[in-house]
């Protein structure tokens, strides 16, 4: 087996391990209904702080990311976490009050909201193919 055809094989089941984790995870928030939806997106965000500062002190990584913080790049990153995190507190609500069809329907319809935005605000031109795929998931939807 050549190393191209395992780095895709490897890519599939990542893939296919993302996305039914993706699948399973509303069940898994249907069972912590009784817990606030905020409690839930605070507990993520610190588990994932403490993986991450682990993994950063596993590989030693803490010189590079010193080098890399700069006021410009600590406001950018507040900015992209509180939406990060408004995006999943707004997920996890939908979840646990029941209204997972709607958070889907969001999630399906945000992608060709922003290709909208790219032609319309950043005149970005779509060839036949693109236009047409985003016409058929707009039909899709």
């Amino acid at each position: 087996m050549s190393a191209d055809h395992s780095q895709r094989r490897a890519g599939f089941l990542y893939g296919l391990g993302a996305y039914l984790a993706w699948g399973v995870l509303p069940l898994y928030f249907k069972l912590l209904a009784a817990v606030p939806p905020v409690e839930i997106v605070a507990n993520r965000i610190i588990w994932s702080l403490l993986f991450l500062v682990a993994l950063v002190s596993f590989r030693r990584r803490w010189p590079e990311i010193r080098r890399a913080m700069s006021p410009k790049v600590i406001g950018i990153l507040f900015v992209t976490a509180t939406l990060i995190a408004a995006n999943w507190l707004i997920y996890v609500w939908a979840v646990v009050t029941g209204h997972v069809l709607e958070a889907s329907l969001g999630y399906y319809l945000n992608p060709l909201f922003n290709v909208l935005l790219g032609v319309a605000l950043l005149k970005e031109r779509l060839s036949r193919a693109q236009a047409g795929a985003v016409l058929l998931a707009a039909a899709g939807v």
